[in-house]
């Protein structure tokens, strides 16, 4: 016993009977795949012919009707678009009154004022900077003094020879 074609030949035969010619020859040996074949074209046949049909009998008439027809507040193209651009025109008008821009920042001039400033602020930060060396050279902060005992032995000599 043949095996029967598979689903995807058959499709392939209802869609491009042309290109699968051992399943034509197939078709022309085996009853049960020729009648499987013509019933799906059958069904195929009827559904393009019902969705036709129905295309027909549902296609406005309007559309088919070559005289014009006056319609009631009908409003010309330019109309429409002067309308648009308006409404554009005020939305970006609005937009630019609520849009506060900011100043652009300009670079300062160097002036001698600002030089002797500037210098002021270098010495200071020296200074700032020498002070945070000399705190951290020390081995125990002062607030800390009390606590370490290399520093109160220290202390007991130096008191000692009293």
């Amino acid at each position: 016993m043949n095996s029967h074609l598979n689903p995807d030949q058959i499709y392939t035969l209802l869609d491009r009977p042309e290109a699968d010619h051992s399943a034509q020859e197939h078709m022309l040996a085996c009853a049960p795949c020729r009648s499987e074949v013509a019933s799906l074209r059958d069904s195929l046949t009827n559904f393009r012919l019902a969705a036709t049909n129905f295309s027909l009998l549902h296609t406005p008439t309007r559309l088919l009707d070559p005289t014009p027809r006056a319609r009631f507040f009908t409003i010309p193209r330019a109309a429409w678009a002067g309308g648009l651009v308006a409404a554009m025109a005020l939305c970006t008008a609005s937009i630019s009154i609520l849009h506060k821009p900011v100043a652009p920042v300009h670079p300062t001039v160097q002036t001698a004022a600002n030089t002797s400033a500037e210098a002021v602020d270098s010495q200071s930060d020296d200074a700032l900077l020498n002070g945070i060396d000399t705190d951290l050279s020390t081995s125990v902060a002062p607030s800390l003094q009390p606590l370490d005992v290399t520093a109160a032995s220290e202390n007991t000599t130096t008191s000692s020879p009293n």
